[in-house]
């Protein structure tokens, strides 16, 4: 799958790492580089509690993050947002089964 990080860089291949935040077992993905297996960083972030399979998306460190979502069918914005510093994050309700299609590991 590619990922283009930032509009002025060329797309890379990378992964998904399905996991959970430890604080509250809810959904958390992170960015893996396909080549190096190296993070690159989360697409979401863990803000509180979320209804099943929703996470918010760290539209701050990730910019094109909901555009990356939606270019590959990953989930879709449910409508809420939650506001953490100066930053608005979109809740999205996310495809379990295409998140799976690009399932990578980490190697520890």
């Amino acid at each position: 799958m590619k990922f283009k990080p930032y509009s002025d860089m060329d797309p890379i291949d990378v992964g998904l790492y399905i996991t959970q935040y430890e604080s509250n077992n809810t959904l958390a993905i992170v960015i893996v580089e396909s080549e190096s297996k190296e993070i690159y960083g989360n697409l979401t972030v863990n803000l509180g509690e979320t209804p099943q399979d929703c996470q918010y998306v760290d539209v701050n460190n990730v910019p094109l993050a909901e555009e990356f979502i939606k270019d590959n069918e990953l989930g879709k914005p449910v409508g809420l947002v939650e506001t953490s510093g100066f930053v608005t994050y979109p809740l999205y309700k996310f495809n379990l089964s295409k998140l799976k299609e690009f399932q990578t590991e980490i190697p520890f």
